[in-house]
């Protein structure tokens, strides 16, 4: 899978699929995300306030054909209250969308690290846990990746390049371990 990370705007991302992971209590939406909002005269934030888009977690909105950004259909995935962000929820948020775009036959996107959920989570955490959701679920049979854009904000671009490479050697690591013996014990010999 090609991972590239991008400081490219909204309006000029020229992608098929933007995925955006968006938190229920975060008004207005803050991060790539509110790059987003604005460009498309706080659309995203009004839709909320409204309670036409709840962004509970698992929640999957799409927007086709969004004025005012370079992308063909936004996908909106909801990530819950902040408060209940963790890197296990956020791991989980990641394989969901992996799997929502590869049953839409979408085999490359872009998508966003959220930052709502600091200072409880790091940029960095926060890109850990989306990126080993993506990377395990996209490297799955059936739900192969060929490219993966991760969207950021400029002042966000070092942390999430330090995520992807703090993951990408605790992932050399994993495979190049030998295997674990079945049951989990070394035999012995006498």
């Amino acid at each position: 899978m090609d991972l590239t990370i991008t400081k490219t705007p909204p309006e000029s991302l020229y992608e098929e699929n933007l995925v955006l992971a968006v938190y229920t209590d975060e008004r207005p939406p803050r991060g790539y995300s509110g790059l987003v909002d604005w460009r498309m005269n706080g659309l995203l934030s009004t839709e909320i306030a409204r309670g036409r888009i709840s962004a509970a977690f698992g929640e999957k909105v799409i927007v086709p054909q969004p004025d005012r950004i370079a992308v063909k259909r936004l996908i909106l995935f909801g990530l819950g209250p902040v408060s209940e962000a963790t890197q296990g929820r956020l791991y989980e948020a990641g394989c969901r969308i992996v799997e929502t775009m590869t049953d839409l036959l979408c085999r490359n996107f872009a998508v966003n690290v959220p930052t709502a959920g600091r200072p409880r989570l790091s940029i960095q955490e926060t890109a850990e846990a989306m990126l080993w959701g993506y990377l395990e679920t996209g490297s799955a049979e059936g739900k192969t990746l060929d490219k993966l854009r991760i969207c950021v904000q400029e002042n966000h671009e070092a942390e999430t390049a330090a995520a992807f490479e703090r993951m990408k050697a605790l992932r050399e690591k994993l495979l190049a371990a030998p295997p674990a013996p079945a049951g989990g014990l070394a035999e012995t010999h006498s």
